[in-house]
Parts: C-alpha cells; structure tokens; sequence
C-alpha cells in the first residue's frame, strides 16, 4: 500500500484530474475494482488545450484533402494526414508532464497499464494490477479490431457514424466482457448493453437527466461519477 505521506503528494498532484484519482487509480488501487479505463487526452486537465494545438497542426491538411477531387490521390492524402496526426499526438500530449505523471503514479501506486490505440490522436489508458486483466484485455481488443473491420466492409450510406467508427459500442457481448473487467454490477452491464444493443444512446439520455434535474433542485456532480455501463 502506498504511504501516508506518498499519498498526499498524489492528492495534491494537479496533473491529474480529482476524479480520475478516485476513479482510475484509487479504486484499483485499494481493490475495489479490477480494472480501470481512461481516454487521453480528453481526461488530462489541459485537454482543451491540447486538442487546439493538434488541430492548429492539422486543419490546414484537412482542407487540402477537401479540394482534392481525384481518389487515389485523396487516399495518399488521408494517410499522410492520419500521419501528421499521429504525430502531433506524440508531440503534444505524449511527451507532457500530464501524461507522464499518470504512468508515474501508476508505477508508484503498484498498478499495470496499457495503452490502447484507439484513434491516430485518442489512446485508451487501462490500469489494473493482475495480469490475467492485461490477457483479457488483448482479447477484446482484438475483437474490436474485427468488430471495425466487419462494419467497414458492410458500411452502407444510411450508417450512422457512431455505428461505422465505433461498431463495439453496440455489440452486447463485447460490451458485458468489457463492463466485467472494469468491475460494473452486472445489473448495470446488462442494462447498459441491453439499451445500447437496441440504438440507445444511455449518454444523452443522462446528460438529459441530469438537465431535467437541474431545474428542480441541486444535482450532485458525481451523479454519473463512472463513465461507462450505467444503465
């Protein structure tokens, strides 16, 4: 366990957010879940900023692949841009002191990661501390690759763009194998992927909630203090 006095020092720690302290760290931490997950760099505190950086980087690209009207050549463009994403990526988020401190505390705090390629400027960060999550978690990340794939090759123009760029989303299976590893009731995982599976979207339907609420009475920040599986 980690000492008093350590742990202070990762209370204080502004690089990373109060919520992703409890969340993603101390409840592995302490065992009261087995696995966490986090998106980068959208959960880092200057995740604004950061994501205004790449973009400066490549919207200029972008509008070139606009104007350019010949396929073959438009694909050239699009891989090279993928490219320059990925690469501003790296510069920008993955050498900061926001990214570098979450490894840190995860070497300190006793707990594995892995990062998860999600997208050329999003990773997926998962923290866990047995390794029979990591096996569980290479599984099903091979199983979304062949979720994406498949849905690429059925796309079709009446398909949604959350449907075709995140297919797993709506794939119950995958969803409960996922909702198991980061440690969700299984009431929840069965709601969550029972809604989802029939097109519902669980997340606009709580930020509606949570609106709804908000003009009758005080709401609590931490309402929906989990970001995934809630029914």
């Amino acid at each position: 366990m980690i000492s008093t006095e350590r742990l202070s020092d990762f209370q204080d720690d502004p690089r990373l957010n109060a919520r992703i302290k409890i969340e993603n760290y101390l409840l592995v931490h302490l065992g009261l879940r087995s696995c966490s997950q986090m998106t980068l760099p959208a959960e880092l505190p200057d995740a604004d900023a950061m994501g205004s950086a790449i973009d400066a980087r490549v919207y200029p690209k972008m509008a070139s692949i606009r104007r350019e009207t010949k396929p073959r050549r438009r694909l050239v463009a699009i891989e090279d841009l993928k490219r320059e994403m990925k690469a501003a990526y790296e510069k920008i988020v993955m050498t900061s002191e926001q990214h570098q401190a979450h490894l840190e505390w995860a070497d300190v705090l006793g707990l594995r990661s892995r990062v998860v390629d999600v997208r050329p400027t999003v990773q997926e960060l998962y923290l866990f501390r047995d390794s029979c999550v990591d096996t569980r978690l290479r599984r099903l990340m091979r199983e979304r690759e062949k979720l994406r794939a498949r849905a690429y090759e059925r796309a079709s123009p009446d398909l949604d763009k959350a449907h075709l760029a995140y297919p797993e989303e709506f794939e119950a299976s995958w969803l409960r194998e996922m909702g198991q590893i980061l440690g969700y009731p299984d009431c929840c995982i069965e709601a969550y992927a029972a809604d989802r599976e029939e097109g519902v979207n669980v997340e606009k339907r709580a930020a509606m909630q949570i609106r709804r609420a908000e003009q009758v009475s005080f709401v609590d920040s931490f309402t929906y203090f989990l970001g995934h599986s809630f029914p």
